[in-house]
């Protein structure tokens, strides 16, 4: 049994996706920044908006009050909304509704990818299972030492 470890969200909604892909839609992007050194904050607070079922477009923040949040979260290991403004929402910039589908691998669920300066660039390699056909990283999975003449099993469906 895996021991699940990290923060805690508030309100957290179960949600399902298609194990093979990841989609996100663009559209009325909040432009809030406006220091330099706040794309990580509004990136946390964007996450944790999302993850509690709320679309980040919505969402206008106190901006005096996001790294006093964000500290306390941390300290008490439980991630909860970012304190909204009640300022007018006035930095909306409309941008083309887009739909973005990626197509995600593994067991780590990363895209197809292969580093141009990574020591062991074989790891990166992938071997398709025989029963749930997904596709695995050499370095997540337990790879044969010789061909298997296309019946190879993931440790998902070895030990299921």
């Amino acid at each position: 049994m895996a021991k699940t470890t990290g923060l805690l969200l508030q309100n957290a909604q179960e949600t399902t996706l298609c194990p093979f892909l990841i989609a996100w839609e663009y559209q009325n992007v909040a432009c809030q920044q406006q220091l330099p050194n706040d794309c990580g904050l509004h990136a946390v607070a964007n996450a944790v908006s999302l993850a509690l079922g709320e679309h980040p477009s919505g969402c206008f923040y106190d901006r005096k009050a996001m790294r006093y949040h964000l500290k306390s979260c941390l300290q008490s290991q439980f991630m909860s909304t970012f304190p909204k403004s009640k300022a007018k929402k006035d930095h909306i910039v409309s941008v083309s509704s887009k739909l973005k589908k990626v197509r995600v691998y593994c067991h780590c669920r990363r895209v197809l990818y292969k580093p141009l300066n990574y020591k062991k660039k074989d790891a990166w390699d992938a071997i398709e299972c025989s029963n749930c056909k997904e596709w695995m990283h050499k370095m997540c999975d337990s790879w044969p030492l010789k061909s298997t003449r296309g019946k190879w099993l993931c440790k998902n469906c070895k030990d299921p």
